[in-house]
């Protein structure tokens, strides 16, 4: 599933790329910031195309935000490639000419937590691994994933895919929690069977068909 954005983390990305509060210059500079605006598709939202002289954080800022609304997997990619050039740039070390501030980061961190996502300090992003995660912090994740399965109701084989996988982690979710362990040898229809029981709902016989 494509990289989530929202307004907590286009907050926290253009805080990433802002260099206006520190002395001197700062990478990503614009040029690079166009290349990686340019090569997800999103130049049209660019005000530096509409002729606007704009700082680098109000410049990803409108682009993220446009995107939000209409094209969140060009958003996805975009945020992908600030985040790498702002990690191979020295951005995550605090050695580094360009190192963003830990309060930077620890926003950084805290948006992409959110939506299923770990930044390390290093600045690796990469998805929550459901099956590490167990209580409080694995209902949060499933949340998480529930809300990007809704923003992506559109893409028909998308939505398919990633609701199957997300009902069948939180049924697992629920008999753990109700019962302490849950069969991993289950198949899927017998799983989401025994976690409607286990919260003492119907279970409608057209379950029994799913693959």
């Amino acid at each position: 599933m494509a990289l989530p954005i929202t307004d907590h983390i286009v907050a926290a990305v253009s805080k990433m790329v802002d260099d206006s509060q520190v002395e001197g210059y700062r990478e990503p500079s614009h040029s690079d910031i166009e290349f990686y605006v340019s090569r997800a598709g999103l130049t049209d939202a660019d005000p530096k195309a509409q002729g606007q002289t704009v700082g680098k954080a109000k410049r990803v800022r409108a682009i993220l935000s446009w995107a939000i609304d209409n094209d969140q997997t060009a958003g996805g990619k975009l945020v992908e490639s600030l985040i790498a050039k702002v990690r191979a740039s020295g951005g995550f070390r605090d050695s580094s000419a360009n190192f963003i501030g830990t309060d930077v980061i620890a926003r950084a961190v805290e948006a992409f937590d959110s939506e299923g996502y770990i930044l390390s300090s290093d600045g690796a992003l990469r998805p929550k691994n459901l099956e590490s995660l167990m209580g409080r912090e694995l209902t949060g994740a499933l949340r998480a994933y529930a809300r990007r399965a809704q923003k992506g109701s559109e893409d028909a084989a998308l939505l398919s895919g990633t609701s199957k996988d997300l009902l069948e982690a939180t049924a697992a979710h629920v008999i753990r929690t109700k019962y302490g362990s849950y069969p991993q040898q289950a198949n899927f229809p017998a799983l989401l069977g025994q976690a409607f029981i286990a919260l003492e709902m119907g279970v409608h016989h057209s379950f029994c068909k799913l693959a």
